[in-house]
């Protein structure tokens, strides 16, 4: 009889679940349905049994010239290339040259060093070409000045994206990594739960060892299920930084 309450007691403890999970369900399922600019939820078809597998990042990390997609880094440009030197502007290197990974590159002195090397060819390649044209040399080191403020705000503007992207990136590998050991703590939690069994069937343990490790491995499926969709957020947060998303479509 003890057996057999335990068992209902721990069902009833997964069916009080069963609403929150279908208000859940149901909540995200509007906003999905107003985000993609359906008039009901019955036009969204979706796969409920699994979540999607993003497609692999590149190996060698992902260029930094991506990063021209971010429209606080369009905004800047536009700054950038005000009249008195868009040609210039329009001919310079707007952008750094390297890969971003998830291996600390913006905290390393080897980026500053880049970096800071090509804030200057940028300052050079836009105020140095500016000439006199006529006016007094005040206005021409005002013009300067100006161009060298705009300069300095747009690599601003640069390293914010380049950080957000990196932190995103190292986000999605730590993400990765943590559910890779839930996985392994759920195949090991299994095997327990096996063992558990056959120690109830022979008599060597109670029901409630075979409850509590079957409970272990309810809580691990669904820390998983929630770290998995967490996995895709980072992925969704990498992006944004980027300012580009993948080309889907749903249905």
């Amino acid at each position: 009889a003890l057996d057999v309450s335990q068992q209902r007691e721990v069902l009833a403890a997964a069916s009080s679940q069963v609403p929150l999970l279908e208000k859940q369900e149901q909540l995200s399922l509007n906003s999905l349905a107003f985000l993609s600019g359906k008039t009901r939820v019955e036009q969204i078809r979706m796969n409920t049994k699994i979540l999607p597998d993003p497609v692999p990042l590149p190996g060698v990390g992902i260029p930094s010239d991506l990063l021209v997609n971010r429209p606080d880094i369009q905004a800047a440009k536009m700054r950038l290339s005000s009249s008195q030197w868009e040609i210039t502007a329009a001919k310079a290197d707007l952008l750094p040259s390297f890969s971003l990974t998830a291996h600390a590159l913006f905290s390393s002195g080897a980026f500053d060093f880049l970096f800071h090397n090509w804030i200057a060819t940028l300052a050079g390649s836009i105020a140095g070409p500016i000439f006199d044209g006529g006016f007094r040399q005040a206005e021409v080191e005002r013009v300067k000045a100006v161009a060298q403020e705009q300069v300095n705000r747009y690599a601003r503007t640069v390293a914010k994206a380049i950080q957000e992207v990196e932190d995103s990136l190292i986000s999605i590998e730590k993400q990765k990594e943590y559910i890779r050991l839930l996985e392994e703590e759920l195949n090991v939690a299994r095997l327990t739960l096996k063992d558990a069994m056959v120690q109830y069937q022979n008599g060597q343990s109670t029901y409630l060892s075979y409850l509590v490790a079957w409970t272990s491995i309810q809580r691990l499926e669904s820390q998983l299920v929630g770290e998995r969709a967490d996995y895709l957020k980072e992925r969704i947060g990498l992006y944004r930084a980027l300012g580009w998303a993948p080309a889907t479509e749903v249905k």
